[in-house]
């Protein structure tokens, strides 16, 4: 179970810009800190310089693909014991 009060900085990448702009506002409003792409190209950067505890993904285009995102995150070692990484698709 993930104890969400020790979590408070969260990394979205999703390809649908009205969804990402809808949670990126609600997690804000409850006191996260989050950053919102919309391509996956600056992940590898992002989760090394942001340091997220979550990182959410939802894709299937050619800017964020779920499997891809995951893909790059283990093949770098980017993806730690500390972070959670939660992958969800629209079908």
């Amino acid at each position: 179970m993930l104890n969400i009060k020790l979590m408070s900085k969260v990394l979205l990448v999703y390809d649908d810009f009205a969804e990402l702009s809808n949670l990126d506002s609600a997690l804000k409003k409850v006191g996260f800190d989050v950053i919102a792409l919309t391509n996956e190209y600056t992940i590898k950067d992002q989760v090394v310089t942001f340091n997220p505890d979550v990182i959410v993904v939802c894709g299937d285009s050619s800017r964020v693909s779920t499997l891809s995102v995951g893909k790059k995150l283990k093949e770098k070692n980017l993806f730690l014991e500390r972070k959670s990484l939660i992958a969800t698709s629209k079908n």
